[in-house]
């Protein structure tokens, strides 16, 4: 694969298809870094694209250690959206989980709860929840990540054309309710179960489970026979329950029933802490964002200062994301190396022409009239 998509990306392989898109690995010319990207099918009609705008809007908000990052939403040839998403190099968790251990499973769980909780505290529900969607770094059972973004939907916006995984799919979402927090928790349990017993809960095909039965399911003994204890069995019935009421109230209490199961699969409480913390900062990025929109089209500045590791970087890479969102074209230049080289990709990308050469962008921007009239930069491009 050699197509370059807007003007910005080399496609290296594909990396998997499924019913809503596509993905495949990718080369960004502007930062010279691996990515990404999905392309996500939709209709072809302004409302789907409105729809698929909100949602790159709100998972432009996100950022978590357990969830891969979306970073800008881009048009093929101006019309086949395409979602540029961090490239995370992990194997799925049924490739690294082995069958019948309670323990890593639990830490691979409590990952994607805290997955879960930060996308559903924005507002945004994941919809395809499976072990395929969940990547793990070879020997590190802690280093997870949720990804397949281009599937999630803000709430009341759901996508009528999806019915999720089938035996990871809630019987409500597969009777055309549209997806929500609950079945996300629903697909949480039955991608726990698959893990563990290396097979597909039946509840998850039949829908008849529920978590006040006097009867022990077969889905439990199939849970205890691979050594799972009965706080994480009672766990996952709960989260499998056929009525979206009788399983947990949010992400974030399973995070905890999780947390009390492996005291040490917890991350550290400065990492917690600075998840917290980058979740936070809306007042900082908006900030930015006031500076750039109330500059009338004129330059302006804004310092971002602070100690190295504060997070400068990933608060600029949220700002970009989120003025991409809003259709403006962002330059991110590095500090060091050729910015000019990403700055030329980048408006070539943005104007869908071949990138101009470096050194005329050079000379173009050492001309005493630059900045005054656009004239010479389009003549570039």
């Amino acid at each position: 694969m050699s197509a370059r998509v807007a003007g910005r990306f080399t496609e290296l392989r594909r990396l998997g298809e499924g019913g809503m898109g596509s993905v495949s690995l990718a080369h960004d010319h502007a930062t010279g870094a691996a990515c990404a990207l999905k392309r996500v099918h939709i209709a072809d009609d302004a409302q789907a694209v409105a729809r698929l705008q909100a949602e790159f809007a709100a998972l432009s908000k996100v950022r978590h250690p357990a969830l891969v990052e979306v970073r800008d939403l881009v048009f093929e040839r101006g019309t086949t959206p395409v979602l540029v998403m961090e490239f995370v190099p992990g194997l799925p968790a049924d490739h690294v989980v082995p069958r019948g251990d309670p323990e890593m499973l639990v830490r691979v769980a409590l990952r994607a709860a805290e997955a879960l909780a930060a996308l559903h505290d924005a507002g945004v529900v994941h919809g395809d929840l499976k072990p395929a969607n969940l990547l793990v770094s070879p020997g590190s059972p802690d280093d997870v990540r949720l990804v397949d973004l281009g599937l999630a939907a803000v709430a009341g916006h759901e996508r009528p054309a999806f019915a999720g995984t089938p035996g990871y799919a809630a019987g409500e979402l597969r009777r055309g309710s549209g997806a929500t927090p609950a079945t996300d928790l629903f697909a949480l349990g039955a991608t726990m179960h698959a893990l563990l017993t290396g097979a597909l809960p039946h509840s998850s095909r039949s829908g008849e489970l529920s978590a006040d039965s006097t009867e022990l399911p077969s889905d439990a003994r199939a849970l205890e026979r691979e050594g799972a204890t009965q706080p994480l069995v009672s766990l996952i019935l709960q989260l499998m329950a056929s009525a979206p009421a009788e399983r947990p109230r949010d992400a974030r209490t399973v995070v905890r029933a999780l947390a009390r199961m492996s005291p040490s699969a917890q991350r550290p409480l400065l990492a917690r802490l600075d998840a917290v913390r980058f979740v936070g900062r809306e007042r900082e990025i908006e900030r930015v964002l006031a500076a750039h929109r109330g500059s009338a089209g004129a330059p302006a500045r804004v310092l971002v200062h602070g100690e190295p590791g504060m997070g400068k970087s990933a608060l600029l890479d949220a700002v970009a994301v989120r003025l991409r969102g809003e259709g403006v074209c962002v330059a991110l230049l590095p500090a060091q190396g050729d910015g000019l080289h990403a700055l030329a990709v980048t408006l070539a990308g943005a104007s869908g022409a071949a990138p101009p050469d470096p050194q005329a962008l050079r000379d173009w921007l050492d001309d005493p009239q630059f900045g005054l009239a656009p004239e010479p930069l389009e003549a570039l491009l």
